[in-house]
């Protein structure tokens, strides 16, 4: 296999995880909501759904069961970054240095 086949057979597979996760976050707030928690409720959450994985594994499920278990790991995980980051008044500074787009903001 050249590299340019293996570059897009990877591509491919990256945008098959990639639809399956957009896919699953829209499942998610069509049947949540926007989900705001604090870190524990989070924690219990993701430590279910991780559950939920492992128990795909070990009950021998095929493969699109498995990734269709972890695209919901992956999306609490983003959800709860994605909220920490907003809450932290860090990310609101900008960089002084030269290298850094301050029109991010």
């Amino acid at each position: 296999m050249t590299f340019s086949q293996k570059a897009c057979e990877l591509e491919t597979a990256f945008n098959e995880v990639a639809d399956m996760v957009r896919d699953e976050r829209q499942r998610q707030l069509a049947k949540w909501g926007e989900q705001m928690h604090d870190d524990l409720p989070w924690l219990a959450i993701l430590t279910e759904e991780f559950g939920e994985v492992g128990k795909a594994i070990v009950e021998g499920a095929d493969q699109d069961k498995i990734k269709e278990e972890l695209s919901k790991c992956v999306i609490l995980c983003a959800n709860c970054h994605r909220l920490k980051t907003f809450m932290n008044s860090d990310h609101l500074q900008v960089c002084d240095s030269p290298a850094h787009d301050t029109n991010y903001i």
